[in-house]
């Protein structure tokens, strides 16, 4: 499957979980206990940072092509 896809299932995962599902909790190999709260709250902050990256690789790309 590829990497869009992926996103995009676990977002459709994500948006159709039963409330109560949000305070179950996993195992974490660095942060030990967390709950998918948690784990999803991190992750959205976590793709956040990479938006400045991308968006300069994207425009260094398209300068080497014009």
């Amino acid at each position: 499957m590829h990497c869009r896809n992926y996103g995009h299932y676990n977002t459709l995962k994500i948006l159709t979980l039963v409330v109560d599902y949000w305070w179950r909790t996993g195992r974490h190999e660095e942060f030990g206990v967390v709950s998918i709260k948690q784990q999803v709250s991190y992750f959205a902050a976590h793709e956040l940072t990479h938006l400045p990256q991308i968006a300069r690789l994207r425009k260094s790309q398209w300068s080497r092509h014009e």
